[in-house]
């Protein structure tokens, strides 16, 4: 009996150690927030910058405030692959770079353009680094926006973080993470756009008190790509009207002319959205009809002599809030046509709608996408005026 307990106690041993065999202490890790990819200097290599948290400097917590900066080191290396790079970076650091933890991976246009297919192979295959990784692209380089200090934020991709979280509020930049970028790639048809983001400003002058930044990182609308490169780049207008046709539309606010008052405008807060594709074949002919539905509240009105509850004003702003969302919508499609990109999903929509027709198009949807017979509808809604109705200098009656 002795010799069973002992026999089980060595099988309890044996099971319970044998899951730790590649622990590696907290301490010993480098933890990273963002990760920046460019093209090397030297051809043929990669530039790979990473972005180290200090957890001694945020420790408690408290992430938010304090100087820009503080609490996170920059490291930049070379390489062929990027993984060559992020090992020849482990070799600064001093510590096992720890990939699972990276929320932001930013790429600078100039490689962009060249193809991140490395990148995005090396991100899918590699076992430590999460699918869920959110895609910006920089119309610079990408060592320079991890670089550049937020002073809201002493992590910088807490604040990039917040900044992509804050794109439901305006609806004017597509946020995509890197399993939606390759399942759009992977698409016969399919281009993926993703945010674009861009350094402004000159660096603060350390003699002179300022309270406002120098250098500052603001998204920029989208960038769109074929094959894994770089094609061109939506505008937010743009970026918008790609989101109204995707059904991604969830809040922002669309400003228009006051009906009456031409060279005075007014606020609509876009309460929610939907959208369909309806692709059409009748006689052989493909038609593409896109519907987009919205609801808004008025949000502000200047002082104008207009007294809301009676008259059709309700009905002019509708018009005027359609046309608005239209010419987006259409701004867009235009876009895509000059990039020869279906950002739409227009594409995967006719095949799911006629899968037996759809071998006579996919082949031919690169030649065919630029000159669709395109057809926009837009219904909108008023559902809300406000606290109050009449412009504030009315005197209700």
């Amino acid at each position: 009996m002795k010799k069973i307990i002992i026999c089980l106690m060595l099988i309890c041993f044996v099971l319970t150690s044998a899951g730790c065999w590649n622990w590696i202490e907290i301490e010993n890790r480098g933890l990273v927030g963002i990760l920046g990819m460019d093209k090397a200097a030297e051809k043929g290599k990669i530039k790979v910058s990473m972005q180290m948290i200090k957890p001694s400097e945020i420790k408690g917590g408290k992430e938010g405030g304090g100087g820009a900066g503080e609490a996170v080191v920059v490291y930049t290396d070379t390489g062929n692959t990027p993984l060559d790079a992020l090992r020849n970076i482990s070799r600064k650091t001093g510590r096992k770079i720890f990939l699972p933890e990276i929320s932001i991976l930013v790429i600078g246009q100039e490689l962009a353009r060249e193809g991140v297919g490395p990148i995005m192979d090396f991100w899918r295959r590699d076992h430590e680094t999460s699918l869920r990784t959110q895609v910006i692209i920089s119309s610079g380089k990408a060592e320079e926006v991890l670089n550049t200090k937020i002073p809201t934020e002493k992590v910088g991709g807490f604040a990039l973080d917040k900044m992509l979280e804050a794109t439901k509020f305006h609806s004017k930049a597509p946020v995509n993470d890197i399993l939606e970028f390759n399942n759009d790639v992977k698409s016969e048809t399919s281009s993926p756009a993703t945010a674009a983001l861009k350094v402004i400003g000159k660096e603060k002058d350390p003699s002179k008190e300022s309270f406002s930044p120098g250098k500052k990182i603001i998204i920029d609308g989208s960038a769109v790509f074929k094959d894994y490169k770089m094609t061109g780049q939506l505008t937010e207008e743009e970026s918008r009207g790609m989101l109204w046709v995707k059904g991604k539309v969830k809040s922002g606010v669309i400003i228009i002319p006051v009906p009456g008052y031409e060279d005075k405008t007014m606020d609509l807060e876009i309460i929610r959205s939907s959208s369909k594709i309806k692709p059409e074949i009748k006689n052989g002919k493909l038609s593409i009809n896109i519907k987009v539905k919205q609801e808004a509240n008025i949000s502000s009105i200047p002082p104008v002599d207009i007294n809301i509850e009676k008259s059709n004003f309700i009905d002019k702003v509708k018009e005027e809030n359609e046309k608005a969302i239209k010419k987006e919508v259409l701004a867009s499609l235009s876009k895509a046509r000059d990039l020869n990109a279906d950002i739409f999903s227009i594409g995967e929509a006719l095949h799911e709608k006629y899968p037996r027709q759809w071998s006579q198009y996919e082949k031919r949807w690169n030649d065919l996408f630029p000159y669709l017979n395109v057809k926009v509808q837009v219904d909108a809604s008023i559902e809300r005026t406000g606290m109050i109705t009449n412009p504030l200098m009315v005197n209700s009656r």
